[in-house]
């Protein structure tokens, strides 16, 4: 019986949040689209299109979904180098692992160095000095993210992240910046293969920078199912924004292993195709990504993930 009021206080408290999420007008988080982690943790992730709320004990599931995190088994340790297009790179290090059979976390860091491509503000910044934010950009981010992923039943798992992240642009006059922004995020079990998940990227957070110009928050709900089996992974996504005007984002991806040593990864999102390789030897994994230039997304995208998994 307290479980049940658990979960029902949870869906309704998590129906409410994205309601008045839909007609919220605060401060974002940050310029790309809604944070730095939006980028993703891992090529596995980007392999299948981003399209993983509902992928089950997923330990990059971070601030994509922090639900994900419940239920692992093993600890994981590893970390992710990214190009996104010429000038731009990524890295970061993650380390998840359980705490009780129950309730699992993450703690993520994470950089992003732009090196002199040029910058213009879009409609989501309000510029409230007069302050020239265009020019040439060398960017730079550092951020740091934890998480909890909980499992409430068998059927049930709920999960709570927060993040932070100090940005320094210079060449355009705009300083320094800092930001944070808190994640929720759930899934439910329909059976042994099939799982649905929700969540909500993003639902409170703030953004400032030195010299006095925000930027607006792209909140989303973010729903979708995932269907896990032995050797195959399928998974679709759909992003609804909330509070502004932008097109529904439906994603996909699909996985095949064999042997349990080689993994072939496809996905699909808006106009755009990726796909991946993955290698396991022992807790061993590499994973490699790729997706062409999409207008509008990231550009060419190519991302190497090395990790290690063992039992406690």
């Amino acid at each position: 019986m307290k479980s049940k009021r658990l979960i029902g206080l949870f869906v309704v408290s998590f129906g409410l949040v994205a309601a008045t999420a839909m007609f919220a007008t605060d401060a974002g988080f940050s310029g790309l689209e809604t944070s730095i982690f939006q980028l993703g943790f891992s090529a596995t992730d980007l392999a299948l299109a981003e399209s993983v709320v509902a992928l089950p004990k997923n330990p990059y599931g971070g601030l994509y979904n922090p639900a994900a995190l419940a239920g692992l088994s093993e600890a994981y340790f590893g970390s992710m180098q990214g190009q996104i297009f010429d000038g731009v790179q990524l890295f970061s290090l993650h380390y998840a692992f359980p705490i009780t059979d129950q309730l699992s976390t993450s703690i993520h860091w994470m950089q992003l160095q732009v090196a002199d491509i040029p910058i213009v503000p879009s409609e989501n910044v309000l510029v409230t000095q007069d302050v020239d934010i265009t020019g040439m950009a060398k960017y730079m981010v550092n951020a740091v993210s934890g998480g909890l992923g909980f499992q409430l039943t068998p059927q049930w798992s709920i999960g709570l992240s927060g993040a932070a992240e100090l940005r320094a642009l210079e060449e355009v006059g705009a300083g320094q910046g800092f930001g944070w922004q808190a994640t929720l995020g759930m899934q439910y079990r329909l059976s042994e293969a099939l799982t649905l998940g929700a969540s909500l990227p993003a639902i409170v957070g703030s953004s400032t920078w030195q010299t006095a110009h925000v930027d607006t928050m792209a909140r989303s709900l973010h729903v979708g199912a995932a269907w896990v089996l032995p050797d195959w992974v399928l998974s679709a996504e759909s992003d609804f924004p909330l509070g502004y005007m932008a097109p529904v984002v439906w994603s996909g991806g699909a996985a095949y292993s064999l042997w349990n040593l080689v993994t072939l990864r496809a996905g699909i999102q808006r106009n755009y195709m990726t796909g991946g390789l993955g290698l396991r030897a022992g807790g061993l994994r590499l994973d490699y990504a790729y997706t062409a230039a999409s207008p509008g997304r990231y550009g060419d995208t190519a991302r190497l993930s090395l990790a290690f998994a063992w039992a406690l």
